[in-house]
């Protein structure tokens, strides 16, 4: 069993007292302290004014990155006895705990009885460097299925059905490739089809693969949906030099004033119809049908409704944030690279890296469909020279 290291750092703290004003005789006796995620870490606060009553005190210490936003902090707390200016503050930090330099933030004294708002004051900067320890213990992501005979006539049924939206487009654009009003509503049609036949799939996964309304269903069902609707947005955006998309009658006229007003001598005044070119508009619905046909015969080949990445960056040893599409805000990944093998939900992914005394911060997006690889890999360029 580890021995937990113990140290202990003199901090003397400035207060404020009963009119905001803070006290002067801050002093500080050790510039810094380095642990190992997993140690306990102990410290000694001497205040400049005795504490009016028996209560807690606290000492919050973080990393921020280059904007200035919080990436991770522990506290240190202890307790003050009435007429005492000295606490002794400590805490034990996670074994998991994020490598790099912690600096305090802010100190905060407790209320005493029959009060209830705190005092913050002012902590000098003493830092604390964390080194991170690898964890040795596999965590399970999420499940993989076994897919029965029965399952995998599920999913090919579920793939010709995409086969055939595809077709229809591919036939309905063979040789008329101009990004016309006419297109735009009819790549609508095909996508809100695609989602509709999403949500059928949805509703049968459930009810004949996962028979149950609890259990959650795989990530890429969310994934798709979200890309569906931002191609019916994009659909409906104005075509440059035409208006928008729709209605249909609306945007033949506009097409048809802009080119009475063009001169008859002005190259590529009428949309080209390219042979074997197709506009971005109909490569986006294509290409998100494609990879949701991809999504299912992932899991029918493979019984997996996860996949398995490798990251790794230049420098090594970068923090790792990640998140799918359609979240809000990314996770912290509990290892920094170089990592062999992840295993993710089958989704689109972003993976954010951080690495202490780098100030970019690169973002990879990882698309699982497509990318039978997986292999993340990024490159520090701005960092400070050792």
């Amino acid at each position: 069993m580890k021995v937990l290291s113990l140290f202990y750092l003199t901090i003397l703290l400035l207060v404020f007292d009963g009119v905001g004003r803070a006290q002067s005789n801050a002093q500080l006796t050790l510039p810094q302290a380095n642990v190992d995620a997993g140690d306990t870490v102990s410290a000694n606060l001497t205040l400049g004014t005795p504490a009016a009553c028996a209560a807690q005190v606290r000492v919050d210490f973080s990393i921020k990155n280059a904007n200035g936003g919080t990436i991770d902090q522990f506290s240190m707390i202890g307790q003050v006895s009435k007429g005492d200016t000295s606490a002794h503050l400590t805490t034990t930090l996670a074994r998991d705990r994020q490598g790099g330099i912690y600096h305090p933030e802010k100190g905060i004294l407790f209320p005493c009885p029959g009060y209830e708002n705190v005092k913050y004051f002012q902590v000098p900067d003493l830092p604390v460097t964390v080194r991170a320890i690898p964890d040795p213990n596999v965590y399970p992501t999420s499940a993989d299925l076994v897919l029965s005979v029965t399952q995998k006539q599920f999913f090919d049924t579920k793939i010709a059905q995409l086969s055939k939206l595809e077709v229809q487009l591919t036939t309905k654009i063979e040789g008329r490739a101009a990004d016309l009003p006419e297109l735009r509503v009819f790549l609508t049609q095909i996508v809100e089809s695609a989602e509709q036949d999403l949500t059928v799939t949805e509703g049968e996964y459930r009810e004949q693969i996962l028979k149950s309304k609890e259990s959650p269903l795989p990530a890429f069902f969310a994934d798709f949906h979200a890309q569906y609707q931002t191609l019916r947005v994009q659909l409906k955006a104005p075509i440059p030099g035409l208006g928008r998309a729709n209605p249909v009658s609306h945007a033949k006229l506009i097409y048809v004033q802009q080119l009475k007003k063009r001169n008859p001598a002005e190259p590529n005044a009428v949309p080209q119809n390219l042979a074997g070119t197709y506009p971005s508009s109909a490569k986006d619905v294509r290409g998100t049908i494609s990879d949701n046909e991809s999504a299912y015969r992932i899991v029918k080949e493979t019984g997996r409704i996860t996949f398995d990445a490798e990251l790794s960056s230049s420098p090594k040893g970068a923090h790792i944030f990640y998140k799918k599409l359609v979240d809000d805000s990314y996770s912290d990944y509990s290892g920094m690279t170089d990592i062999q093998k992840a295993s993710f939900e089958l989704a689109t992914w972003n993976f954010k890296f951080h690495k202490d005394g780098c100030t970019d911060e690169p973002v990879w997006q990882l698309n699982p469909y497509q990318d039978t690889r997986r292999q993340v890999y990024v490159e520090f360029v701005n960092c400070r020279r050792r």
